[in-house]
């Protein structure tokens, strides 16, 4: 619920942001968009679902992280943003920090216990 209600207004600031000529923050701007999706769809997970279909989402949710973060890599190392570089940079340095302890490292967590430690049936 955290991560859709930051990544919605995230979405919308770099989608403005990168409505001008800057093509780095347009690729950012459309990574954004689809991790926002994503995280909805992991959210909206119903629990009837398949085991293997919400290890399947939990994959997608943490692969669109990742290209969220190198897309904001990459747009910092080839944008020329002047003022605005040193925030943008501070922002992608807290995201990165924040999506890795609250996505990341919890979900390799639990699917390492579940490869480990597999439910008898």
């Amino acid at each position: 619920l955290l991560w859709s209600g930051l990544t919605g207004p995230m979405t919308g600031w770099l989608a403005a942001a990168g409505s001008g000529k800057d093509n780095c923050l347009q690729m950012v701007s459309i990574v954004s968009l689809m991790y926002f999706v994503v995280t909805l769809l992991v959210l909206s997970c119903p629990d009837h679902f398949t085991r293997h279909a919400k290890r399947v989402l939990n994959f997608c949710w943490i692969c669109v992280g990742l290209a969220v973060i190198t897309a904001c890599a990459c747009a910092i190392d080839y944008s020329g943003f002047g003022e605005d570089m040193e925030n943008f940079t501070n922002m992608t340095k807290i995201l990165s920090a924040f999506w890795g302890l609250t996505v990341f490292i919890p979900i390799l967590i639990i699917e390492l216990v579940q490869c480990c430690c597999p439910e008898n049936q």
